[in-house]
Parts: structure tokens; C-alpha cells; sequence
């Protein structure tokens, strides 16, 4: 059989013939017609050359016209309204009349473009849909394994839709198929459990079965019928015709059909967790079709279908995992009860142990340059060569296989005995990594032909080059494989991973515990140089401050005459400096001294507020301030520490006043769980937002201590008191409107 090649810029070669563009076909299959309208402008942007005969028009006259221009009236009226659908599901098909025959117009948008296809309504295939359906589902939810699924699944589409031979074809883990089911004609050839390469059906072939869930050929040896574009239009590629029913098939794919002897097909798409499971393939062995509604019910089926599947599959991790899980969580027992014991050895030593937690012939543990095995396992050395190679590969934490040569680039003579491998890896002190391996799975493996012949290169006749064809025998054809092992399990990775996050967690809580101690230990002794540092500026840095205070001063009392005016300035610096460094030598150690204090006794809020009233009472005369609180709360604390506390925000309410505004200070309190929020609100300055989470650290000022005297250490001090009440400090404010402090605080508790 000899087919044209019908796309625009692509020509089939051994290095390309997987990226065909079959989605972009020129042509539509010849039994089909295709009109492409242009949405934005509702103009004919592309008909195929048998639709412009199908109206009697010539193409010329139809291209680039506006629809109601050229159309037949009764069709522009049938598929307008449905111009400016997104989604054509619902519409479709639409019946039209198109010279007397009744044709099912099918539609879908394709990127600008409403493309429509034309099939013949027959009269003679239509079935009872509704009761057909209903029956298939009860059928398949009686099946009780999967063999018997996959048998009713074949019986009853042959039953509905009328082929010769419907087949179930499953996908494996590397794309090659296999027919798991099968209904055909009493005189056809079985090919139950045959086995197809994966190049009978290309990555991008399996792409569009996830968009578009059905492709139906009538007739193979009916020619294709070509596209003709309007001018104007750049489509290099040709119109995306990835959701058509008609599009235009693959030369190679017609000739693969021409080889097998099959003359129409219907193929729909069984997707399982968003991915492509298998295809229910439909063959028949004369021109054949059914009609779309018929193409829409399969593809019900098999959504019917795919959830049958996920249930056999649920059951059978549960099932098959339930004894790995069991001993995944003896081995975490064994963990928890030997907690004193290094992880290497409690690993080891587990009863069960490594070995039982999946389906492995050996396992490896690895920790540095020592490597431990049991059963059926390569030798050491071979061992860390494999993890070398998992590192390079950046595949040490998790990785399996059911063949190191093809997955890792090894050697086939590498591990040959051991072609599968799972491995997980945790870091503890040393890290330390665990594989299990599995021998090669001897098994005979029955393909439709010799999948190394999958595709062949001819000569052209009469021309120099060559040119691909597909296999021309499906006769069985054996493979002993002998470089693979069984598979793993989903259940045996997931409780791999399982081992693995328990190890990285008890690693996590251990090195957390171990982290805290740490810094209990560190807090400890830096606390305590904290405290001597403290005594030093407490004690051998207050005395010669006093000191040099009380010279400057006598000096300045008895050389007063003597004195420049100068002179009498630089005195006055010298007094005001010792006056603010002892200050924040005082600051400094009632600082340090925050949340050290173990006598704790219930704090009356209310009798703190109202000392630091009559603390600050002269401030409080001489700004005309008001400070109104009630109802404060009794809180387990250290009343001088609470005390610091408010009085340290009141005062900075009084310094931060407004000039000619009397200061008014509000201060509330909630109870909101085991925490009293507790707002303390001025009228003052108030301050920018960039501002708020520096002035709570040592020594931050915002104003020269010129403008506004201190030593930038009160809010800092109110941050370690409110921590030490298990609460937390942060302010709100706007600039020339005030501040507010916002503090939580619970009882203190040692």
C-alpha cells in the first residue's frame, strides 16, 4: 500500500518519525468534510477540497467569504448560533441537512477557528444508548478481578458497537502494550496476550488520546481529502486539528493497518489518574463505522471502566502491602524500644528486619565504607559503586528500577544478577543507606512480530533513497528477558518511603532535642559571662565614672574664675557624658537581670499603674497629661519587672508628645485564652511604619539624643520582660496621630 504524506512541512525519517505531526494533518479522512470559520470575523478561513463538491461550489468561492454569504441557508442557521461556544460538548453533534442527505456536523474550537466535521447520519446503526449503557455498568461492577474486567469490557463494546475484534491494550512502565482482553469473530487469530512495541502508537499519539478520548477510521483505502486555506491566513503547520474526529491519518500508521489486514478502526482512550492506562482498539476487517453518539457512549465506558480499575488496584496494594506495612511497623517498634542502641545496628538487628519489608531477594546497609548484606545480594565493593553512581545521579535519597543498565548507564555486565534495585538514603551522624535488590525476571514474553522490526527502511522504487515503512509480520514472535527484574511494587516503594521519613523525623526530633540542650547549655554559659561582664560595668566602670564626675565638678567649682568660657563648656560635656554613662551602665544591668527573678507572686495591674502615677507625677503636672486605665488584670509575675515594663511605655508616651497637646494614655486589657492582650495607646508623634520592629533593639534610637534624652534601651528591655511572660510586643502607629504598643502576657512559670 502506497500513501501520500499529507503535511505541509514534514517528511518521515528514522531520526523524526516519532515527533510526526499528526495532529496536523492537510487532509481529512476522504468519508468526512471539514469547514474551519475564522470566530473572530465569521468568515470561511479553510474548507477540505470534498466539502466545497459536497455544496457545489467551488473552493475558490467559498475561501476567505463571509458564512452567510456562501453558506446553504438552513446550515448557516444550524451552526451559528454555536459560533461563539468555548466548549461544543454539549452541542454536538448537530443535525443538518446538507443537499437532501442528513449529516452529524461535529464542532470544536482550535485556537481561533471553529472547526466543523461532516459525517453521514445512518438510520440502520442506532441502538437503544441509554439501556446499553446502564447494562454494561452493571456487568462491570460485577466483575470481581481484573481478568474478568478486561474479558467483559472486550464482550460487551464488540456487543454494542459491532466490530470484528475489540481488544483491551495496556500500557507498561516503558509504553509497550499488551492485550489484556479481547472479543472477536470465532475465525480470527487470537492476540490475547501478544505484546506491541512502543512504537506502534508514539508519544505524541498518546498525548492526543488525552485530549481527544476517541479516533474513528471507516475505511483505510478511502483517500484522504485535502485542506485549502484562505489566503492571509499563516498556518505554515496547517489548522491544530487535535480535537477533529476526521483528521487525516499517519501514511505509516494506513500502512500498518494495510499490513495487519484491517480495514477500519475505533480506538477510545482509558485514562487512569490523568494518565494514558490503555486503549480500548477496535478492528474490523471491511469498511466500517458507528455514529458519534454510539463513539460517546464508549467513551463513557471506559471512564466506567478506569474507575473499576482504580478500585482492583486499591485492593490490591492494600492487599499485597498489608504484611510490608506490618513489618515497617515492628521494625519502627524495635526503634523506639532500643532508642539506646546506635541506628545502624538497630536497623540491622530489627526482627523483622530490612529484608521483610518488601519483595527483594537481598538487601544492603551502607554506612560510610561498611556495607552489610543479607540474602541475595552483590558483593560490597559492587555496592558502593552503585551508590557512587546513585550520587552522581543525584538519586541517593529515593530511586528504583527494574533495570540498572537502562535507568543508570551501567554496563551490562555490571551487576547482572541484580537488575533491580530500591534504594533509600537518611543522613544521621554518618549517612547511612539502605537497598534492597531483585534478580533478573527469566520470563517469556509473546510480542505481535519483532518489536526490533518495528520499523523498516525500503527502497523507493524508481528513486534514489529510502523511505519507512511499518513491519509487515505480526506473527508471534518470543523474548526470554533476562536484563529486567519483576517490578516494584507501588506498595513496596510507599513503605520504603515511609522508612525513610520515620528515620529523617526521629533523626529531626532527636537533633532537635539535642539542639535544645545545646542551647540551654549555651544560654547557661553565656548568661553567666553576661552577668560577670555586667559586674564589671556595674562595679569597676560606675567607679571611675563617679569619679571622673566628682573631679569635673570640684574643678569647676574652684577654678570657676579662672575658667574660659570655653573651658567651662568642656567641663559641662565632660559632667553630662560620666551623668548619661552611668545611666546606661544602670540600663545595662537591670537589662540583664529581665526574667532571671524566681519570686513569683499574683501582680495587681492596677496598683502597678497607679506607683508609676505617682512616680511620674511631676511629668504628668507639667505636660498636662491623662492616663486612664481600669479593670487590669492579677498576673503571676515579678512586680518589680512588671513594673519596668509600663512604666518604660508610659514614660515614652510622655516624652513623645506633641508640642502643645496634652498627652493622653489609654490603657486596656482582654482576656483571650491563657494570654491578656493589653494595649497601651498615646496621641503623640507617633512614628513611620519602616520604624516599628527597629525600636525594640538595643540601643535604636530614631531621634538624637539632643531632641529627646535616654539610651535606647527601655522598649528593648520591654521585649525581654513581655518574652519572659510567654507573650510577644509590637507597636501600630501614624505619624503625627499617635502610637499604640500591643502586648500579650500570661503568668510567669519557671
Amino acid at each position: 500500500m502506497k500513501a501520500k504524506t499529507y503535511y505541509t512541512d514534514f517528511q518521515p525519517t528514522l531520526e523524526n518519525c516519532t515527533n510526526e505531526p499528526i495532529h496536523r494533518p492537510s487532509a481529512v479522512f476522504g468519508g468526512a468534510y471539514l469547514l474551519a470559520v475564522d470566530r473572530s470575523e465569521s468568515r470561511i478561513a479553510g474548507v477540505s477540497d470534498n466539502f466545497s463538491g459536497l455544496l457545489g461550489v467551488k473552493k475558490e468561492a467559498l475561501l476567505g467569504q463571509s458564512c452567510n454569504a456562501v453558506l446553504p441557508p438552513d446550515l448557516y442557521k444550524a451552526l451559528m448560533p454555536h459560533l461563539d461556544r468555548t466548549k461544543w460538548g454539549g452541542a454536538n453533534p448537530i443535525e443538518v441537512e446538507i443537499s437532501g442527505q442528513q449529516y452529524d456536523a461535529i464542532g470544536h474550537q482550535s485556537e481561533r477557528f471553529l472547526i466543523v466535521e461532516f459525517e453521514e447520519r445512518s438510520q440502520k446503526q442506532e441502538r437503544e444508548a441509554s439501556r446499553s449503557l446502564q447494562q454494561i455498568i452493571g456487568l462491570l461492577d460485577d466483575c470481581e478481578d481484573e481478568a474478568a474486567l478486561f474479558q467483559c469490557m472486550a464482550s460487551e463494546i464488540k456487543q454494542f458497537t459491532g466490530y470484528d475484534r475489540v481488544m483491551i491494550y495496556r500500557f507498561d512502565e516503558d509504553w509497550n502494550g499488551e492485550v489484556v482482553g479481547e472479543a472477536k469473530e470465532s475465525h480470527l487469530e487470537p492476540f490475547f496476550g501478544l505484546r506491541y512495541p512502543k512504537t506502534d502508537i508514539p508519544p505524541i499519539a498518546r498525548k492526543l488520546f488525552l485530549e481527544n478520548r476517541s479516533r474513528v477510521l471507516p475505511d483505510i483505502y478511502i483517500p484522504h481529502s485535502p485542506i485549502h486555506v484562505a489566503e492571509g491566513y499563516d498556518l505554515p503547520g496547517g489548522f491544530d486539528l487535535s480535537h477533529a474526529q476526521h483528521r487525516a491519518t499517519s501514511p505509516i500508521h494506513l500502512e500498518y493497518l494495510h499490513n495487519m489486514g484491517v480495514r477500519a478502526t475505533f480506538t477510545v482512550a482509558i485514562i487512569v489518574n490523568n494518565q494514558l492506562w490503555g486503549l480500548v482498539a477496535n478492528h474490523h476487517y471491511d469498511a466500517y463505522t458507528i455514529p458519534l453518539e454510539q463513539r460517546r457512549i464508549c467513551e463513557v465506558m471506559a471512564m466506567v471502566f478506569s474507575k473499576r480499575v482504580v478500585q482492583f488496584e486499591k485492593a490490591r496494594i492494600t492487599r499485597g502491602g498489608r504484611q510490608f506495612m506490618e513489618a515497617e511497623g515492628a521494625l519502627r517498634q524495635h526503634f523506639l524500644t532500643n532508642s539506646d542502641q546506635p541506628y545502624e545496628v538497630r536497623l540491622w538487628d530489627a526482627k523483622p528486619g530490612l529484608e521483610s519489608l518488601c519483595a527483594a531477594d537481598g538487601v544492603a546497609l551502607v554506612k560510610g565504607d561498611e556495607v552489610k548484606t543479607k540474602g541475595d545480594a552483590p558483593p560490597p565493593d559492587t555496592v558502593l559503586k552503585l551508590l557512587s553512581i546513585l550520587k552522581d545521579n543525584h538519586s541517593d535519597t529515593l530511586f528504583f528500577t527494574r533495570s540498572v543498565v537502562k535507568d543508570l548507564g551501567v554496563e551490562p555486565d555490571f551487576m547482572p544478577s541484580w537488575p533491580g534495585v530500591m534504594s533509600i538514603g537518611f543522613s544521621i551522624e554518618q549517612p547511612i543507606q539502605v537497598m534492597w535488590f531483585k534478580k533478573p525476571l527469566k520470563a517469556t514474553v509473546n510480542w505481535g512480530g519483532n518489536p526490533n522490526e518495528a520499523v523498516i527502511i525500503e527502497k523507493k522504487e524508481n528513486e534514489k533513497g529510502v523511505r519507512l515503512s511499518p513491519r509487515k509480520s505480526f506473527a508471534k514472535w518470543q523474548e526470554v528477558v533476562r536484563d529486567k527484574s519483576a517490578p516494584w511494587e507501588i506498595y513496596e516503594i510507599k513503605v520504603a518511603e515511609k522508612l525513610r521519613d520515620r528515620m529523617i523525623k526521629e533523626e529531626m526530633e532527636r537533633s532537635g532535642e539535642a539542639i535544645r540542650a545545646l542551647n540551654t547549655r549555651l544560654a547557661a554559659i553565656l548568661n553567666k559571662e553576661l552577668d560577670q561582664i555586667i559586674y564589671i560595668a556595674s562595679h569597676d566602670l560606675q567607679e571611675p565614672l563617679r569619679t571622673i564626675g566628682s573631679f569635673a565638678k570640684l574643678l569647676e567649682r574652684s577654678a570657676s574664675e579662672k575658667l574660659t568660657e570655653d573651658e567651662h563648656f568642656f567641663l559641662g560635656r565632660i559632667i553630662l557624658a560620666s551623668d548619661r554613662m552611668k545611666m546606661l551602665v544602670t540600663n545595662l544591668l537591670d537589662y540583664s537581670r529581665i526574667g532571671r527573678s524566681v519570686d513569683v507572686e499574683a501582680v495587681d495591674l492596677n496598683q502597678v499603674l497607679h506607683e508609676i502615677q505617682e512616680d511620674l507625677e511631676q511629668k504628668i503636672r507639667e505636660t498636662g497629661a491623662a492616663i486612664r486605665f481600669d479593670s487590669m488584670p492579677v498576673i503571676q509575675g515579678d512586680f518589680i519587672e512588671l513594673k519596668r515594663l509600663f512604666q518604660n511605655l508610659i514614660s515614652n508616651s510622655l516624652k513623645y508628645h506633641k508640642e502643645g497637646v496634652p498627652p493622653v494614655i489609654e490603657i486596656k486589657a482582654e482576656k483571650v485564652g491563657k494570654h491578656w492582650n493589653i494595649d497601651v495607646r498615646d496621641n503623640g508623634i507617633g512614628m513611620e511604619s519602616k520604624y516599628l520592629e527597629k525600636i525594640f533593639l538595643l540601643f535604636q534610637r530614631l531621634h538624637s539624643k539632643d531632641e529627646y534624652e535616654g539610651t535606647g534601651i527601655g522598649l528593648a528591655q520591654c521585649k525581654k520582660i513581655v518574652e519572659a511572660y510567654s507573650g510577644e510586643i509590637y507597636a501600630t502607629s501614624t505619624p503625627g496621630e499617635g502610637t499604640t504598643f500591643h502586648l500579650s502576657l500570661s503568668d510567669k512559670i519557671f
